[in-house]
C-alpha cells in the first residue's frame, strides 16, 4: 500500500472529453494539435497544469489551462503514512488528475482569448 497508489492504479494518460460550440474546433494539448471536437484525448497525466488550444476558422482562438490536481488515489499514501510511495507518485507522474470533461463556447471573430481553469460562464463552461 504504501509504494506508491497511484502508480498502479492510473496509467500514463487520462482521458478527457473537449467539445465545443459551434463543433469541429481544433484541439491542441500544450501545442500539439490531438483532435477535432468533439474528441476524448489522452492528456498525459505527469507534469503540471496543460494548455489547451482550441480553434477554428471564423473565431477566436481560445486557450485554456487544464489544472493538474492530485488523484483521489494519492490520499491513499497520505493516510496510511506511505511517504515513500507519494515520491514514487511523483516521480511516474500518475498521481495527476484532470477534470474529465471541457466544453469551449467560442466567440466569432479574430484574436485570442486566454481563460484560466474557472473561466468565466459566457466563454468557457466545464465540468469535473
Amino acid at each position: 500500500m504504501a509504494t506508491g497508489c497511484a502508480t498502479f492504479l492510473n496509467d500514463d494518460t487520462q482521458p478527457v472529453a473537449f467539445d465545443s460550440e459551434p463543433t469541429g474546433a481544433s484541439v491542441a494539448v500544450d501545442g500539439v494539435r490531438q483532435g477535432t471536437t468533439p474528441c476524448v484525448i489522452p492528456v498525459p497525466r505527469k507534469g503540471f497544469d496543460k494548455i489547451v488550444t482550441f480553434e477554428k476558422a471564423g473565431y477566436k482562438t481560445t486557450n485554456f489551462k487544464l489544472k493538474n490536481g492530485l488523484n483521489a488515489a494519492v490520499a491513499g499514501n497520505i493516510i496510511f503514512g506511505g511517504f515513500i510511495g507519494l515520491g514514487v507518485d511523483a516521480i511516474s507522474g500518475r498521481g495527476g488528475s484532470y477534470q474529465k470533461s471541457v466544453k469551449v463556447i467560442l466567440e466569432s471573430g479574430t484574436g485570442v482569448i486566454e481563460t484560466d481553469s474557472k473561466g468565466s460562464a459566457k466563454k468557457i463552461s466545464s465540468s469535473q
